[in-house]
């Protein structure tokens, strides 16, 4: 179907006629180059002079007819811009469709719908790559939760938003989302198993330390007499009012009988605070020198029982190098700590044995020194790695504070 212009002449505009018709009047004279003409559907005049095609070529008459074809009823169009009226014949010619203007009162529908893009589906596809790069480290990943989570999020409101344009650019949204939930998926299941395993390895220590802490042992020969937190007996008087106890403590065997665990003896032979003889290598005298002030000497006797079984023993004084704790410890009932004595890099007390082999059937001794208790003291809890025979957990000895004698020598 061929476009109709309006053409105006003055403040009149008639129309629409179509191009045949224009130029039917521009050739009889009734348009005027002066005069001004519109497609229909747009809103722009255009001089009639500027339109090629409408009027005849001037130079065609004074051409011979016998010597030189006739010439075309329109102009050729040059190689510039075509004009108006040629631009819409011949878009008319091809069967396009131009882009239409809107004039009031005249309804118009625009058949070429812009292309459109999704910028939420390229949003949520680079969260999702920057996620799926990361989230397998497992620190790492859980950082990533939340780009991927958004990524996800983003990715469908872009599908949501392209269907509703018919599907215009849904395929970012759809890549976008499917990236970020591969990438969430991921992030999730390695910060899953390393919570689980960071869990787990903390159950273990836990454990490790439970087990090391756990009283491992059992007393010897001992009658069960009831006695008091002193280690003096009770009377039936006193076991009538006793007052409830407190939650029971760790369980603290009395020091006047060994206590074993699975082959090994234990046992506490004395406790005395006096002066301490001590071997030092560097001084030139044969005789141990003394302590200078009065320290407690608690001399240990350990016994293999095993008759197969050989034992390797270090002393509970400590290692000068230790990652872990090989050392006894004395506190007493008024929750007081004492302190290990040392003498020096070289120096060791009479008595200590540094380490040895313990035989089946053999008994070796080893002294450990403290700080003096203090008078008030009732009993001293001394409690020993067994570790450091090749056993499990603590070896705990409640001392009474009538078991400890006090030297006046110098």
């Amino acid at each position: 179907m061929s476009r109709k212009f309006y053409y105006r002449r003055g403040n009149e505009i008639h129309g629409p006629v179509g191009v045949q018709e224009l130029r039917r009047m521009a050739n009889d004279g009734t348009l005027n180059k002066a005069d001004h003409i519109r497609p229909d559907g747009e809103e722009k005049w255009y001089v009639v002079g500027t339109v090629k095609g409408l009027f005849p070529d001037p130079t065609a008459n004074s051409a011979s007819s016998g010597d030189r074809p006739a010439a075309p009823d329109v102009a050729p169009v040059p190689p510039r811009a075509q004009t108006p009226v040629e631009e819409l014949s011949d878009a008319v010619r091809r069967g396009s469709t131009p882009e239409l203007v809107h004039t009031p009162g005249l309804s118009t529908v625009n058949v070429l719908l812009p292309r459109r893009g999704s910028s939420l589906g390229i949003a949520a596809l680079v969260l999702g790559i920057l996620a799926f790069l990361f989230c397998w480290v497992p620190l790492l990943g859980a950082i990533t939760l939340p780009l991927s989570g958004l990524g996800a999020l983003l990715g469908i409101i872009g599908i949501v938003i392209a269907l509703t344009r018919k599907g215009v650019g849904i395929g970012f949204p759809i890549a976008g989302t499917a990236v970020s939930v591969l990438a969430l998926v991921i992030a999730f299941t390695m910060t899953s198993a390393m919570v689980a395993g960071i869990g787990a390895a903390g159950d273990a220590i836990s454990e490790a330390h439970a087990q090391r802490d756990a009283t491992n042992q059992e007393q010897v020969n001992r009658a069960a007499t009831p006695r008091s937190e002193t280690g003096d007996v009770e009377s039936a008087s006193q076991r009538s009012v006793r007052t409830p106890s407190p939650p029971p403590e760790p369980e603290w065997a009395l020091a006047d009988s060994p206590v074993k665990q699975d082959g090994v003896q234990i046992q506490v032979v004395t406790a005395e605070v006096g002066y301490v003889s001590v071997n030092d290598p560097t001084s030139m005298s044969d005789e141990p020198s003394q302590s200078n002030n009065p320290q407690l000497v608690i001399t240990i006797k350990l016994t293999n029982l095993s008759v197969t079984k050989k034992l390797d023993y270090r002393t509970w004084a400590g290692g000068r190098m230790s990652f872990d704790r090989d050392f006894g410890t004395l506190q007493d009932n008024f929750g007081n700590s004492y302190k290990r004595v040392n003498f020096g890099i070289m120096s060791t007390p009479v008595g200590r044995t540094q380490s040895s082999s313990i035989f089946p059937k053999k008994t070796i001794t080893d002294v450990l020194i403290f700080e003096p208790p203090i008078d008030a003291a009732e009993h001293l809890n001394l409690e020993l790695p067994a570790k450091n025979f090749g056993g499990t957990g603590m070896i705990r000895i409640r001392i009474a504070i009538t078991m400890v004698e006090r030297s006046t020598g110098g």
